[in-house]
């Protein structure tokens, strides 16, 4: 025992308590206790400074919370929406206002699925387009600088610090958070996206994200300049920007330079802070706006000429047009450094201010010219509109004849508009300069395109095609296979954003489909012996040189994968809403069950008869609009009964053949790709996931889509097949 006062802060083990005294044998249980020192940490002193800890750990965590962002962050949830109504089959006679919001913080109206995103002060609100009721709405203490759509989500830009640094990504069906980062962005930056990534504009940087905001490009003047030497000029200052298909347009005015600098950067080269120049050219005039890029070509507006001059895809210039537009429309810079554009089916539409000049998609040569516009217009109904004085003009896109107007009341205001033009009505923005209203496109197999009738030699006859639009110097060709029941224009709504993005696009009908005859054998139509005629439809489409791409949907990929099993010379497999093997058992399934007796025994017709009795009771059926309904009908009816019976029997007994396919793309050295919609209810996201996961590609989803993303939501799905395809083509 140590000596009292001494200060021991463990208890030595020989020493005992006074339970185990108790139970000592031969020990008294009145035998005196061994002396127990009180706790060294009971003294006074001791329990102050335990106090005085907790008090500062307490106020400590309270100034963090008091200054930190979530204090200053208000945010509130919604549930993901209904649908929207279907579009009007055309332009209605008349249009009225159905609600109005301000929204200054877009400069554009911002509408993705089925809500139309708004923001004013520091708030970000999420709408019903059909009422402008606020469903979710997401808020900061400090000032918006811009709010755009971009990837089927709604980005905020927020002024912090000395810039435009801070940035919130979130969800338009619910306003959930998905992404954030901090940036570099300037004060009045604009947003500039060629739907794989997004672009900040600004007069000395430029910044460029991913869609998980992972910074891919820095350009300019970057602070604090820990790797000098890696820009390829400085002291530049930056004007318009464009982008296009993963590349990013700047006009430049640099130091000792006479005229002004075009440059185009890769959007994602090996380094964010390493830029790589596609090209980088100067151009004979010292003021110029970038204005257009489509597929291999730049469109510059040269002011002081009045000129607009065609540039290519190594900066050579291929030829110059005269601007027939008001000298007061060339003497200011567009805000922001965007040029107002809006893409029509055939057209780019330029609004330079009074005017609205016609740009072919296909090389950006001038069409004609709209004199008295309001705005760039957009398409509606299949119909391209533009707002002009009163109300809005519907004009032919070919001539730029106006067809006929529609009146709208826009109150007195005078002033220019952007729209975003779709689903059952038009945007109210249409009328109000960064005002709050728009709905989405509704996208079906009879979506407007500016793709071509043609067809295919095959085994069994002309395979009935349609051929997209041929960029100039197309990468590659991509085929396209469509599902059970399926044909070519379900690839409607992809086909001019693929040509856009510098392929060459051709669906098809599979032999015994809609318009491609097909034989009277059964077995003919099971994955691998369609597979067989697929591949020879690729042997003749690569005799032109072009590597070629395939993806197949649905049915379209068991087919496709059996077509490289069968030895096609593919540089690329894409597999979309397709499985493994067999369709696992549900709806689908069953609907195939109960389908084969009536096919056998009283033909297309009478099968197609009940199939519609059943999707009467839909309410998406029910709301369609009538002349797709027909076409649906029309296009079952012409298939061939030996056709829907042997593929339905390959849908039944498709054994797993994902190793194989494997092997035969290792072999071949191609690369590969799986999609899925989120909602898929054919083969699950899980069977589709594990599928690439054993093929060892990549696996992506299409959000607000279910088993069909080429008419759901083709935007998103264009968002991840182009930057795919092409970065496998480099």
């Amino acid at each position: 025992m140590l000596p009292p006062g001494t200060e021991d802060v463990l208890t030595p083990a020989t020493e005992h308590r006074a339970d185990e005294a108790d139970a000592a044998p031969g020990r008294s249980r009145h035998a005196a206790l061994p002396h127990v020192r009180p706790s060294p940490w009971n003294r006074r002193r001791d329990r102050v400074a335990a106090a005085l800890i907790t008090v500062v750990v307490l106020v400590a965590g309270v100034l963090v919370w008091a200054f930190s962002d979530q204090r200053a962050t208000s945010h509130e949830l919604a549930d993901p929406p209904a649908a929207l109504p279907p579009a009007p089959p055309s332009v209605p006679a008349s249009l009225q206002e159905i609600w109005q919001a301000e929204s200054p913080a877009t400069p554009v109206p911002v509408s993705e699925g089925s809500s139309v995103v708004t923001g004013s002060g520091g708030e970000v609100a999420g709408r019903d387009p059909l009422t402008g009721e606020v469903r979710w709405r997401y808020a900061r203490d400090l000032e918006l600088c811009t709010v755009a759509g971009a990837w089927s989500r709604a980005l905020a830009v927020y002024h912090k610090d000395t810039g435009c640094s801070e940035v919130t990504q979130l969800d338009p069906a619910t306003g959930r958070r998905t992404a954030q980062r901090n940036g570099d962005a300037e004060l009045n930056t604009r947003l500039v996206s060629d739907g794989g990534h997004v672009t900040t504009t600004g007069e000395r940087l430029l910044n460029t994200w991913r869609n998980d905001l992972v910074k891919s490009l820095e350009y300019g003047e970057v602070f604090p300049k820990v790797n000098p030497g890696k820009q390829p000029r400085e002291g530049c200052t930056y004007g318009t920007v464009a982008a296009n298909a993963g590349e990013v347009g700047v006009i430049e005015d640099c130091p000792g330079e006479q005229g002004a600098r075009l440059t185009v950067l890769k959007a994602a080269g090996e380094e964010a802070d390493e830029p790589e120049e596609v090209f980088s050219t100067v151009l004979s005039d010292s003021s110029a706006w970038l204005v257009a890029m489509s597929g291999d070509t730049i469109a510059i507006a040269l002011p002081q000429r009045r000129q607009l001059v065609l540039y290519g895809s190594k900066g050579e210039q291929l030829a110059a047009y005269p601007l027939d537009v008001p000298a007061a429309d060339l003497r200011h810079a567009p805000e922001g450094g965007v040029t107002p554009t809006a893409k029509g089916t055939d057209n780019i539409y330029w609004f330079t201010g009074s005017s609205t000049v016609a740009l072919s998609r296909k090389d950006l040569t001038p069409r004609w010219t709209l004199d008295g516009t309001h705005g760039p217009g957009g398409m509606f109904a299949g119909q391209y509109v533009v707002p002009i004085e009163g109300g809005l003009a519907v004009v032919d896109e070919g001539t730029g004849a106006t067809v006929r107007t529609v009146g709208v009341d826009r109150h007195g205001y005078r002033g220019a508009g952007a729209a975003r033009i779709g689903g059952p009505g038009v945007a109210g923005a249409a009328w109000r300069h960064r005002g709050g209203a728009a709905m989405t496109a509704a996208f079906s197999q009879l979506s407007p395109h500016g793709a071509s009738r043609t067809s295919l030699a095959g085994r069994y006859g002309p395979v009935a095609a349609l051929s997209g639009p041929r960029p100039a110097e197309p990468l590659a060709t991509v085929l396209l296979l469509p599902g059970y029941t399926g044909s070519k224009e379900d690839f409607a709504p992809l086909l001019d954003g693929i040509a856009e993005g510098g392929l060459h696009p051709v669906a098809i009908d599979l032999p015994g489909q809609y318009e491609s005859p097909g034989p009277d054998d059964e077995s003919c139509y099971l994955p691998l012996a369609l597979g067989e005629a697929v591949a020879e439809l690729i042997t003749g489409l690569s005799g032109d040189g072009l590597p070629v791409l395939l993806l197949g949907h649905s049915y379209g990929g068991l087919v496709a994968r059996g077509a490289v099993l069968c030895g096609a010379p593919v540089a690329g497999l894409t597999l979309l809403g397709s499985g493994p093997d067999r369709l696992p058992p549900g709806a689908r399934l069953s609907a195939l069950d109960v389908g084969e007796p009536l096919l056998r025994g009283h033909g297309v017709e009478a099968a197609y008869a009940v199939r519609e009795q059943v999707s009467a009771r839909a309410p998406a059926w029910l709301a369609m609009a009538e002349e797709l309904r027909a076409f649906l009908r029309t296009r079952f009816v012409s298939s061939s009964t030996a056709g829907l019976l042997g593929m339905a029997a390959g849908l039944r007994s498709e054994p797993d053949r994902v190793e194989e396919l494997a092997a035969a793309l290792r072999d071949r050295g191609a690369p590969g790709l799986v999609v899925a919609g989120e909602h898929d209810d054919a083969w699950s996201v899980e069977q589709q996931k594990d599928m690439a996961r054993r093929l060892e590609v990549p696996f992506a989803v299409v959000e607000r889509a279910a088993h069909s993303p080429n008419t759901e939501n083709p935007p998103g799905l264009l968002e991840i097949l182009v930057p795919e395809w092409r970065s496998w083509l480099r």
